[in-house]
């Protein structure tokens, strides 16, 4: 190969390398309005705000939305993570409230945990056993 040819055959490698990585290169904003977030066009609404679905899957079912009410039938373990809200539930075994200000009526259970305050817990049936680490709860 003569030295042009080299030459050549070198030059074209160069442009077709500086051609790929052209590619790569970030484009800067021309303003500070492609940096900061702008709002959503859809709106939110209350099932939106809740991160579960509040279903039972079976074995368990984690209540939320805050100063929502909430109705659900039977269900083995079931935390409540709400601020709030007004609960009604069927028979569970466990029943873990974790959240503040909530009214929730259980028709049975057999153990209650308290972790926020304020809420007030009605069981019929027989008495759970109860394990209230928050304040100001009552359960009746």
């Amino acid at each position: 190969m003569n030295p042009t040819s080299r030459v050549a055959t070198g030059c074209i490698a160069i442009a077709g390398a500086a051609l790929l990585l052209s590619g790569c290169a970030q484009q800067q904003p021309t303003d500070d309005s492609a940096s900061k977030p702008s709002a959503s066009a859809t709106a939110s609404t209350a099932t939106e705000r809740a991160p579960y679905d509040n279903t039972c899957d079976g074995a368990q079912v984690v209540i939320s939305g805050d100063g929502d009410a909430h109705e659900l039938g039977d269900c083995a373990t079931v935390p409540i993570v709400s601020a709030g809200a007004t609960v009604t539930l069927g028979k569970t075994k466990a029943l873990v409230v974790e959240g503040s200000g909530n009214h929730i009526t259980v028709t049975g259970t057999e153990h209650v945990t308290l972790l926020g305050s304020g809420n007030t817990v009605t069981v019929t049936g027989s008495t759970p056993e109860v394990d209230d680490q928050g304040h100001g709860n009552t359960v009746h």
